[in-house]
């Protein structure tokens, strides 16, 4: 009989953390499971459901801070609300979805969803974190009772986060699922200077030092890019004050990189940094959460810095300074030199990232724990 796994997630779009259960769905369902998925809708959903998958549209309440008071009043009253809601997703759940041997959830209010579901079906639970900020792990978990049977960390970082400052002990690595397919190796005429990231307010550091650089003398001859979703306010602000500079808005995966590779010099944090050193080209380390040594910095991405770059999340929190124009404008003009001995991390570095080997990581743990 097929094994079913279901993941609960805030919506079906493109972002990165959405991007490792798209690719662990799909290498699941070739080994035979049956696959489902719980958000808010999006962007993938047709996309999926020409998978064959099972997609199943809920209400979702972005969780983004540790406390309910420090949420907008409208969250508060949902999150409030939970004890009498969660009778209505139970029943929702229960003729939406058929019977799930593993429970697979990431953000904070589909992980609420997950966990009640997860004790009243006897199926195995485990939890994804891909960050230290709320949004990701919250402690309204201890208020909500999510207990998984797993903690999944995408990097070395957020285990330490999690055994050190939650205290909790039943947590492993596995890193993002992330195989490069074939891409033209073309370079537009056009010289361009590219950042991956969502223009979204938690990330104003990384984006302020960006579009910053855009105006430098030194780099005129190059065109400035922001290859991410710019649908809010914030980012539209931006727009309007940086006319000179491409904002590409949401783009799915394909379409990424091919920016990636038609690209003179990547800005970036996260899986974004890892496909671009992938793809082999110069990226730089750009970050927008500070780390406990007070920066956010980690500069030109080399097979001399990989490790500890890596245990951060290539996030640049391993690092005592803080981003700034000046620091990236002078990396971005070293990658452009014909002088800079570049050494890039060699693709092999990047074996855990393989999604063989995730999915062979996954298969484990669903034996372990079954």
């Amino acid at each position: 009989m097929k094994k079913h796994v279901c993941f609960f997630l805030n919506a079906i779009n493109f972002g990165g953390s959405e991007q490792y259960l798209y690719s662990l769905a799909d290498d699941l369902n070739k080994k035979g499971f049956d696959i489902s998925f719980v958000s808010s809708g999006g962007k993938m959903s047709d996309r999926l459901k020409e998978k064959g998958f099972n997609i199943v549209k809920l209400p979702i309440c972005y969780i983004s801070e540790h406390t309910i008071k420090k949420h907008s009043w409208k969250h508060r009253c949902i999150l409030r609300s939970w004890f009498f809601l969660k009778f209505f997703y139970r029943l929702y759940l229960y003729l939406k979805v058929e019977k799930v041997d593993f429970v697979v959830s990431q953000h904070g209010f589909p992980s609420i969803i997950a966990s009640d579901y997860s004790r009243r079906n006897s199926c195995k639970f485990l939890n994804i974190v891909h960050h230290i900020l709320p949004n990701e792990y919250t402690d309204l978990y201890k208020f909500y009772k999510v207990t998984p049977d797993m903690y999944i960390c995408i990097s070395p970082e957020i285990k330490t986060f999690l055994n050190e400052k939650k205290q909790i002990s039943n947590s492993i690595v596995i890193n993002n699922p992330i195989a490069i397919p074939e891409l033209k190796s073309e370079l537009s005429k056009s010289k361009f200077i590219t950042l991956l990231s969502h223009v979204h307010l938690e990330k104003e550091n990384s984006l302020n030092t960006f579009l910053k650089a855009s105006n430098d003398p030194l780099l005129s001859n190059y065109r400035f890019r922001v290859v991410g979703d710019c649908s809010t306010d914030f980012a539209k602000c931006l727009v309007n004050n940086y006319p000179e500079v491409i904002f590409t808005g949401a783009v799915d995966r394909m379409s990424a990189l091919s920016y990636v590779q038609n690209s003179d010099v990547i800005v970036g944090v996260g899986r974004s940094a890892i496909e671009s050193a992938m793809l082999g080209k110069k990226t730089i380390i750009c970050g927008h959460i500070i780390g406990e040594l007070g920066g956010n910095y980690g500069g030109i991405l080399t097979k001399e810095n990989y490790n500890v770059v890596y245990g951060h999340n290539f996030s640049g929190r391993h690092s005592h300074t803080e981003s700034n124009s000046e620091l990236l404008i002078k990396d971005i003009v070293n990658c452009l030199s014909n002088n800079m001995k570049f050494n890039p991390p060699p693709l092999e570095y990047f074996d855990s990232y393989h999604p063989e080997s995730v999915l062979k990581s996954y298969l484990n743990l669903f034996d372990v724990l079954s």
